[in-house]
Protein backbone atom coordinates (compact mmCIF):
# COMPACT_ATOMS: atom_id res chain seq x y z
CA UNK A 1 0.00 0.00 0.00
CA UNK A 2 1.04 3.26 -0.60
CA UNK A 3 3.01 4.99 2.79
CA UNK A 4 1.03 8.27 2.41
CA UNK A 5 -2.51 6.31 2.18
CA UNK A 6 -1.68 4.40 4.98
CA UNK A 7 -1.07 7.36 6.91
CA UNK A 8 -3.90 9.00 5.64
CA UNK A 9 -6.18 5.69 6.54
CA UNK A 10 -4.51 5.71 10.12
CA UNK A 11 -5.31 9.02 10.37
CA UNK A 12 -9.01 8.58 9.79
CA UNK A 13 -8.96 5.35 12.03
CA UNK A 14 -8.03 7.46 15.16
CA UNK A 15 -10.30 10.56 14.40
CA UNK A 16 -13.31 8.69 13.47
CA UNK A 17 -14.75 7.71 16.79
CA UNK A 18 -14.29 11.45 18.44
CA UNK A 19 -16.17 12.73 15.21
CA UNK A 20 -18.83 9.93 15.58
CA UNK A 21 -19.19 10.90 19.73
CA UNK A 22 -18.77 14.28 19.39
CA UNK A 23 -18.85 17.42 17.26
CA UNK A 24 -18.93 21.19 16.52
CA UNK A 25 -22.01 23.16 15.09
CA UNK A 26 -22.31 26.83 14.05
CA UNK A 27 -25.30 28.84 14.62
CA UNK A 28 -25.52 32.89 14.82
CA UNK A 29 -26.99 35.32 17.33
CA UNK A 30 -29.25 38.39 15.98
CA UNK A 31 -25.91 40.71 16.33
CA UNK A 32 -22.20 40.90 17.03
CA UNK A 33 -21.72 41.40 20.63
CA UNK A 34 -19.26 41.10 22.94
CA UNK A 35 -19.17 40.86 26.86
CA UNK A 36 -22.59 39.24 26.95
CA UNK A 37 -23.92 36.74 29.14
CA UNK A 38 -25.70 33.24 28.79
CA UNK A 39 -28.06 30.50 30.96
CA UNK A 40 -29.92 27.38 30.04
CA UNK A 41 -32.91 25.99 31.97
CA UNK A 42 -34.64 22.92 30.53
CA UNK A 43 -34.47 22.59 26.58
CA UNK A 44 -33.71 26.17 26.50
CA UNK A 45 -30.78 28.68 26.41
CA UNK A 46 -30.34 32.26 26.02
CA UNK A 47 -27.50 34.65 25.39
CA UNK A 48 -28.05 38.14 26.01
CA UNK A 49 -27.20 41.56 26.29
CA UNK A 50 -23.46 42.44 25.18
CA UNK A 51 -22.67 45.29 23.02
CA UNK A 52 -21.57 45.78 19.70
CA UNK A 53 -19.17 48.20 17.47
CA UNK A 54 -21.25 51.23 18.39
CA UNK A 55 -21.57 52.22 22.26
CA UNK A 56 -24.79 51.92 23.08
CA UNK A 57 -25.85 48.10 24.27
CA UNK A 58 -28.75 46.67 21.98
CA UNK A 59 -31.34 45.38 24.28
CA UNK A 60 -31.99 41.70 22.78
CA UNK A 61 -31.44 38.08 23.45
CA UNK A 62 -30.97 34.94 21.71
CA UNK A 63 -33.30 31.94 22.60
CA UNK A 64 -32.24 28.43 21.51
CA UNK A 65 -34.71 25.88 21.60
CA UNK A 66 -32.42 22.68 21.73
CA UNK A 67 -35.25 20.01 21.32
CA UNK A 68 -36.15 21.94 17.81
CA UNK A 69 -33.30 22.81 17.73
CA UNK A 70 -34.04 26.39 16.29
CA UNK A 71 -32.71 29.94 17.10
CA UNK A 72 -35.75 32.94 17.65
CA UNK A 73 -34.57 36.37 18.87
CA UNK A 74 -36.42 38.84 21.81
CA UNK A 75 -35.77 41.49 23.93
CA UNK A 76 -33.93 42.85 27.09
CA UNK A 77 -35.42 45.08 29.40
CA UNK A 78 -32.85 47.29 28.97
CA UNK A 79 -29.72 47.14 26.71
CA UNK A 80 -26.81 46.46 28.80
CA UNK A 81 -23.43 45.04 28.89
CA UNK A 82 -21.17 43.59 31.50
CA UNK A 83 -24.54 41.84 33.05
CA UNK A 84 -24.20 38.14 34.46
CA UNK A 85 -26.83 35.12 34.07
CA UNK A 86 -27.90 31.60 35.30
CA UNK A 87 -30.58 29.48 34.95
CA UNK A 88 -32.71 27.37 37.66
CA UNK A 89 -35.88 25.18 38.00
CA UNK A 90 -37.79 26.63 34.74
CA UNK A 91 -36.39 30.22 34.99
CA UNK A 92 -33.24 32.08 33.44
CA UNK A 93 -32.17 35.31 34.84
CA UNK A 94 -30.11 38.28 33.82
CA UNK A 95 -29.05 40.15 36.21
CA UNK A 96 -26.99 44.02 36.50
CA UNK A 97 -24.47 45.21 33.78
CA UNK A 98 -23.93 48.53 32.34
CA UNK A 99 -24.40 51.05 29.35
CA UNK A 100 -21.48 52.35 27.15
CA UNK A 101 -18.90 49.98 29.44
CA UNK A 102 -19.32 51.66 32.65
CA UNK A 103 -20.90 55.08 32.50
CA UNK A 104 -24.68 53.69 33.99
CA UNK A 105 -24.88 51.17 35.87
CA UNK A 106 -27.96 49.06 36.38
CA UNK A 107 -30.09 47.44 38.85
CA UNK A 108 -32.33 45.42 36.73
CA UNK A 109 -32.78 41.58 36.27
CA UNK A 110 -34.60 39.99 33.85
CA UNK A 111 -36.08 36.82 34.12
CA UNK A 112 -37.68 34.50 31.40
CA UNK A 113 -39.64 31.60 32.61
CA UNK A 114 -39.05 28.95 29.78
CA UNK A 115 -42.50 27.10 30.93
CA UNK A 116 -45.00 30.10 29.74
CA UNK A 117 -42.39 31.59 27.80
CA UNK A 118 -42.23 34.98 28.95
CA UNK A 119 -40.74 37.85 30.50
CA UNK A 120 -40.30 39.47 33.62
CA UNK A 121 -38.42 42.08 35.77
CA UNK A 122 -37.16 42.49 39.17
CA UNK A 123 -34.43 44.42 40.90
CA UNK A 124 -31.23 43.90 42.76
CA UNK A 125 -31.20 46.09 45.91
CA UNK A 126 -28.09 48.44 44.04
CA UNK A 127 -26.93 48.77 40.43
CA UNK A 128 -24.47 46.78 39.80
CA UNK A 129 -21.77 45.02 36.85
CA UNK A 130 -19.29 42.76 36.43
CA UNK A 131 -20.60 40.61 38.96
CA UNK A 132 -21.12 36.53 38.38
CA UNK A 133 -23.98 34.03 38.77
CA UNK A 134 -24.55 30.87 39.99
CA UNK A 135 -27.30 28.23 40.43
CA UNK A 136 -28.19 25.93 42.72
CA UNK A 137 -31.23 24.11 43.85
CA UNK A 138 -33.97 26.05 42.18
CA UNK A 139 -31.69 29.40 43.00
CA UNK A 140 -30.06 31.96 40.90
CA UNK A 141 -27.48 33.67 42.64
CA UNK A 142 -25.70 37.21 41.81
CA UNK A 143 -22.71 37.62 43.70
CA UNK A 144 -20.70 41.04 44.10
CA UNK A 145 -20.33 43.27 41.33
CA UNK A 146 -19.37 47.21 41.09
CA UNK A 147 -20.33 50.63 40.35
CA UNK A 148 -16.54 52.16 39.34
CA UNK A 149 -18.38 55.54 38.12
CA UNK A 150 -19.46 55.63 41.81
CA UNK A 151 -16.61 53.98 43.51
CA UNK A 152 -18.65 51.22 45.12
CA UNK A 153 -17.35 47.51 45.26
CA UNK A 154 -20.29 45.11 45.99
CA UNK A 155 -20.48 42.02 48.94
CA UNK A 156 -23.82 40.99 48.10
CA UNK A 157 -25.37 38.09 46.96
CA UNK A 158 -29.03 38.30 46.16
CA UNK A 159 -30.50 34.72 45.97
CA UNK A 160 -33.56 34.46 43.72
CA UNK A 161 -35.69 31.64 44.38
CA UNK A 162 -37.34 30.37 40.95
CA UNK A 163 -40.04 28.18 42.79
CA UNK A 164 -41.53 30.93 44.66
CA UNK A 165 -40.28 34.06 42.59
CA UNK A 166 -38.39 35.64 45.64
CA UNK A 167 -35.13 37.31 46.71
CA UNK A 168 -33.13 36.49 50.08
CA UNK A 169 -30.49 38.57 50.51
CA UNK A 170 -27.35 37.61 51.95
CA UNK A 171 -23.26 38.46 51.84
CA UNK A 172 -19.94 37.00 50.47
CA UNK A 173 -17.10 37.46 52.75
CA UNK A 174 -14.95 40.02 50.66
CA UNK A 175 -16.66 42.56 48.15
CA UNK A 176 -15.34 42.39 45.33
CA UNK A 177 -16.17 42.66 41.06
CA UNK A 178 -14.76 40.78 38.23
CA UNK A 179 -15.21 37.41 40.56
CA UNK A 180 -17.03 33.57 38.86
CA UNK A 181 -19.28 31.64 40.16
CA UNK A 182 -20.71 28.27 39.22
CA UNK A 183 -22.97 25.90 41.24
CA UNK A 184 -24.55 22.26 41.33
CA UNK A 185 -27.35 20.56 42.90
CA UNK A 186 -26.56 21.84 46.47
CA UNK A 187 -23.48 24.19 46.21
CA UNK A 188 -22.55 27.56 44.74
CA UNK A 189 -18.96 28.44 44.84
CA UNK A 190 -17.89 32.28 44.00
CA UNK A 191 -13.92 32.36 43.31
CA UNK A 192 -11.47 35.31 43.35
CA UNK A 193 -11.86 38.57 41.82
CA UNK A 194 -10.61 42.30 42.78
CA UNK A 195 -11.05 45.52 44.62
CA UNK A 196 -11.53 49.10 43.40
CA UNK A 197 -7.75 49.20 44.20
CA UNK A 198 -6.56 46.21 41.64
CA UNK A 199 -5.84 44.18 44.10
CA UNK A 200 -6.73 40.73 43.19
CA UNK A 201 -8.03 38.06 45.65
CA UNK A 202 -7.78 34.38 46.01
CA UNK A 203 -11.17 34.21 48.50
CA UNK A 204 -13.84 31.56 48.16
CA UNK A 205 -16.97 31.48 49.12
CA UNK A 206 -19.27 28.48 49.29
CA UNK A 207 -23.05 28.75 49.48
CA UNK A 208 -24.64 25.56 51.14
CA UNK A 209 -28.25 26.13 49.78
CA UNK A 210 -29.82 23.36 51.74
CA UNK A 211 -28.91 25.35 54.77
CA UNK A 212 -28.70 28.49 53.67
CA UNK A 213 -25.12 28.91 55.30
CA UNK A 214 -21.96 30.43 53.78
CA UNK A 215 -18.35 28.82 54.38
CA UNK A 216 -14.94 30.46 52.73
CA UNK A 217 -12.22 28.51 51.73
CA UNK A 218 -9.03 29.73 49.64
CA UNK A 219 -7.73 29.43 46.16
CA UNK A 220 -3.93 28.48 45.47
CA UNK A 221 -3.55 31.38 43.38
CA UNK A 222 -5.17 34.62 43.48
CA UNK A 223 -6.82 35.36 40.02
CA UNK A 224 -9.54 37.54 38.64
CA UNK A 225 -11.10 37.35 35.52
CA UNK A 226 -11.38 33.51 35.69
CA UNK A 227 -14.17 31.12 34.61
CA UNK A 228 -15.95 28.55 36.82
CA UNK A 229 -18.02 25.42 35.95
CA UNK A 230 -19.42 22.47 37.39
CA UNK A 231 -19.47 19.08 36.42
CA UNK A 232 -19.31 15.07 37.12
CA UNK A 233 -19.55 16.13 41.08
CA UNK A 234 -16.64 19.09 40.90
CA UNK A 235 -16.32 22.96 40.71
CA UNK A 236 -13.49 24.13 38.59
CA UNK A 237 -12.35 27.74 38.70
CA UNK A 238 -9.80 28.37 35.76
CA UNK A 239 -7.34 30.51 34.18
CA UNK A 240 -7.32 34.46 34.99
CA UNK A 241 -5.12 37.19 35.43
CA UNK A 242 -2.87 36.61 38.50
CA UNK A 243 -1.44 39.14 41.34
CA UNK A 244 1.21 39.75 39.18
CA UNK A 245 -1.06 41.33 36.07
CA UNK A 246 -0.17 37.38 34.24
CA UNK A 247 -2.46 35.42 33.07
CA UNK A 248 -2.35 32.16 34.56
CA UNK A 249 -3.01 28.20 33.82
CA UNK A 250 -4.39 27.03 36.92
CA UNK A 251 -7.36 25.42 37.88
CA UNK A 252 -8.34 25.36 41.67
CA UNK A 253 -10.91 22.17 41.73
CA UNK A 254 -13.27 21.38 44.30
CA UNK A 255 -14.41 18.09 44.97
CA UNK A 256 -18.35 18.30 46.66
CA UNK A 257 -18.25 14.70 47.72
CA UNK A 258 -14.96 15.13 49.84
CA UNK A 259 -14.53 18.80 50.48
CA UNK A 260 -11.29 18.80 49.25
CA UNK A 261 -9.55 21.03 46.60
CA UNK A 262 -6.96 20.15 44.24
CA UNK A 263 -4.91 21.95 41.81
CA UNK A 264 -4.64 21.69 38.05
CA UNK A 265 -3.49 23.46 34.79
CA UNK A 266 -4.95 24.69 31.37
CA UNK A 267 -3.25 23.42 28.89
CA UNK A 268 -2.51 27.77 27.84
CA UNK A 269 -2.84 30.30 30.08
CA UNK A 270 -5.54 32.55 29.17
CA UNK A 271 -8.23 34.78 31.15
CA UNK A 272 -11.75 36.02 29.48
CA UNK A 273 -12.06 32.41 28.60
CA UNK A 274 -15.54 31.13 29.56
CA UNK A 275 -16.82 27.69 30.47
CA UNK A 276 -19.63 25.05 31.09
CA UNK A 277 -20.23 21.53 32.37
CA UNK A 278 -21.61 19.18 30.19
CA UNK A 279 -22.43 15.90 31.96
CA UNK A 280 -19.13 14.66 32.97
CA UNK A 281 -17.17 17.21 31.05
CA UNK A 282 -15.83 20.76 32.13
CA UNK A 283 -14.93 22.47 29.42
CA UNK A 284 -13.37 25.77 28.97
CA UNK A 285 -13.03 27.84 25.70
CA UNK A 286 -11.05 30.77 24.00
CA UNK A 287 -9.60 33.52 26.12
CA UNK A 288 -6.80 36.68 25.57
CA UNK A 289 -3.83 37.65 27.03
CA UNK A 290 -3.80 39.85 30.09
CA UNK A 291 -3.21 43.25 27.79
CA UNK A 292 -6.60 41.78 25.60
CA UNK A 293 -4.33 42.36 22.55
CA UNK A 294 -5.15 38.67 21.66
CA UNK A 295 -7.64 36.12 21.64
CA UNK A 296 -7.39 32.18 21.81
CA UNK A 297 -8.81 29.34 20.14
CA UNK A 298 -7.54 26.99 22.58
CA UNK A 299 -10.73 24.64 24.15
CA UNK A 300 -9.78 22.17 27.15
CA UNK A 301 -11.64 19.44 27.79
CA UNK A 302 -11.79 17.30 31.62
CA UNK A 303 -13.17 13.68 31.59
CA UNK A 304 -13.88 13.60 35.15
CA UNK A 305 -14.35 10.04 35.24
CA UNK A 306 -10.82 9.13 33.42
CA UNK A 307 -9.69 12.26 35.09
CA UNK A 308 -7.89 12.77 31.19
CA UNK A 309 -7.75 16.04 29.38
CA UNK A 310 -8.43 16.71 25.85
CA UNK A 311 -6.98 19.31 23.86
CA UNK A 312 -9.34 21.20 20.69
CA UNK A 313 -9.78 24.27 18.98
CA UNK A 314 -12.49 26.67 18.38
CA UNK A 315 -13.22 27.71 14.75
CA UNK A 316 -12.80 31.53 15.47
CA UNK A 317 -10.23 33.31 18.23
CA UNK A 318 -12.74 34.38 20.48
CA UNK A 319 -12.53 36.43 24.46
CA UNK A 320 -15.36 38.00 26.41
CA UNK A 321 -17.65 35.61 25.21
CA UNK A 322 -20.86 34.02 26.83
CA UNK A 323 -20.92 30.02 27.70
CA UNK A 324 -23.18 27.59 28.65
CA UNK A 325 -24.66 23.87 28.17
CA UNK A 326 -27.83 22.37 27.54
CA UNK A 327 -29.10 18.70 26.74
CA UNK A 328 -24.94 17.65 25.85
CA UNK A 329 -24.23 19.90 24.09
CA UNK A 330 -21.66 23.12 24.91
CA UNK A 331 -22.81 26.58 23.50
CA UNK A 332 -19.96 29.40 23.44
CA UNK A 333 -21.07 32.52 21.27
CA UNK A 334 -20.32 36.24 20.70
CA UNK A 335 -17.31 37.48 22.36
CA UNK A 336 -13.97 39.87 20.15
CA UNK A 337 -11.57 38.31 17.88
CA UNK A 338 -8.98 40.72 19.41
CA UNK A 339 -7.76 43.57 18.80
CA UNK A 340 -11.30 44.57 17.44
CA UNK A 341 -13.34 42.28 15.74
CA UNK A 342 -16.91 41.63 17.64
CA UNK A 343 -18.48 38.15 16.77
CA UNK A 344 -22.15 37.41 16.09
CA UNK A 345 -21.06 33.44 15.16
CA UNK A 346 -22.08 30.60 18.11
CA UNK A 347 -20.24 27.08 18.28
CA UNK A 348 -21.68 24.30 19.62
CA UNK A 349 -20.14 21.06 20.91
CA UNK A 350 -22.24 17.83 21.15
CA UNK A 351 -21.22 15.47 23.40
CA UNK A 352 -23.04 11.76 22.60
CA UNK A 353 -24.87 10.68 26.05
CA UNK A 354 -23.30 7.31 25.39
CA UNK A 355 -20.11 5.53 24.03
CA UNK A 356 -17.11 8.64 25.37
CA UNK A 357 -17.17 7.47 28.31
CA UNK A 358 -18.42 3.59 28.43
CA UNK A 359 -15.72 3.35 25.62
CA UNK A 360 -12.97 5.03 27.57
CA UNK A 361 -13.39 3.11 30.39
CA UNK A 362 -12.57 -0.22 29.14
CA UNK A 363 -8.88 0.69 28.57
CA UNK A 364 -8.65 4.22 29.98
CA UNK A 365 -5.41 6.08 31.11
CA UNK A 366 -4.14 8.91 32.41
CA UNK A 367 -1.41 11.18 30.80
CA UNK A 368 0.30 13.84 32.89
CA UNK A 369 1.35 16.56 32.32
CA UNK A 370 -0.03 18.37 29.13
CA UNK A 371 1.59 20.19 27.63
CA UNK A 372 5.19 18.63 28.44
CA UNK A 373 8.51 19.31 27.43
CA UNK A 374 10.37 16.18 28.11
CA UNK A 375 8.52 13.10 29.27
CA UNK A 376 5.04 11.94 29.65
CA UNK A 377 3.80 9.63 32.14
CA UNK A 378 1.30 7.09 30.95
CA UNK A 379 -1.20 5.38 33.89
CA UNK A 380 -2.54 2.57 32.83
CA UNK A 381 -5.01 0.87 35.56
CA UNK A 382 -4.83 -2.63 36.61
CA UNK A 383 -8.64 -2.82 35.04
CA UNK A 384 -7.36 -2.77 32.07
CA UNK A 385 -8.81 -5.32 29.95
CA UNK A 386 -6.12 -5.76 27.79
CA UNK A 387 -2.44 -4.81 27.60
CA UNK A 388 -1.62 -3.23 24.04
CA UNK A 389 0.46 -0.88 22.44
CA UNK A 390 1.13 2.89 23.49
CA UNK A 391 1.44 4.83 19.89
CA UNK A 392 2.26 8.73 19.45
CA UNK A 393 0.93 9.55 16.38
CA UNK A 394 1.57 13.33 14.71
CA UNK A 395 -1.59 15.43 13.15
CA UNK A 396 -0.70 14.27 10.27
CA UNK A 397 -1.09 10.09 11.33
CA UNK A 398 2.43 9.53 10.95
CA UNK A 399 3.67 7.61 13.95
CA UNK A 400 6.39 8.96 15.95
CA UNK A 401 6.89 6.35 19.22
CA UNK A 402 5.33 3.26 20.01
CA UNK A 403 6.00 0.83 22.76
CA UNK A 404 4.03 -2.04 24.67
CA UNK A 405 1.87 -0.90 27.68
CA UNK A 406 2.25 -2.10 31.08
CA UNK A 407 0.13 -1.75 34.23
CA UNK A 408 0.98 1.40 36.08
CA UNK A 409 2.88 4.04 35.10
CA UNK A 410 4.70 4.28 31.76
CA UNK A 411 7.39 6.77 31.10
CA UNK A 412 7.76 8.17 28.04
CA UNK A 413 10.74 10.15 26.55
CA UNK A 414 9.32 12.82 24.39
CA UNK A 415 12.12 15.00 24.04
CA UNK A 416 13.03 14.41 20.63
CA UNK A 417 10.20 15.20 19.45
CA UNK A 418 9.90 18.26 17.85
CA UNK A 419 6.91 21.22 19.57
CA UNK A 420 3.39 20.56 18.15
CA UNK A 421 0.16 18.68 19.26
CA UNK A 422 0.24 15.14 18.78
CA UNK A 423 -2.19 11.97 19.44
CA UNK A 424 -1.37 9.26 22.42
CA UNK A 425 -3.48 6.26 21.43
CA UNK A 426 -3.71 3.06 23.71
CA UNK A 427 -6.81 0.40 23.14
CA UNK A 428 -9.59 1.98 22.24
CA UNK A 429 -8.64 5.24 23.48
CA UNK A 430 -6.54 8.56 22.76
CA UNK A 431 -5.79 11.58 23.97
CA UNK A 432 -4.21 14.90 22.53
CA UNK A 433 -0.76 16.47 24.22
CA UNK A 434 1.36 19.23 23.31
CA UNK A 435 4.95 18.73 23.33
CA UNK A 436 6.44 22.41 24.00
Amino acid sequence: MNPRLSSILLLLSILIPCVTKAQWSTATLSSSRTTLAAGSANNKVIIAGGIGQISIPPGVSDIYNSTANTWTGNNLSVGRTWLSGAGAGDKIAFAGGANDWILSVYDVVDIYNTTTLQWSTSNLTAARSKLAAASTNNQIIFAGGANEGQGIVSNKAEIYNTLTSTWFISTISVARYNLCGAGTDSIAIFAGGEDLSGNVKNTVDIFNSNTYTWSTATLSQARKNSAACAAGGKIFIAGGIDSLGQTSKRIDIYDLSTGLWTIDSLSQARAFLSAAGVGTKAIFAGGANANTSLSYKRVDMYNTITGTWQIDSLTTARAFAAATSVNGKFIIGGGTTLPSTILNSIEMFTVSSVGLEEASTNNAFILSPNPAQQQIKVEIPLFSKSLGAIEIYNILGAIQWTQLGHSGANTIDISSLPNGMYILKYGNTQQRFIKN
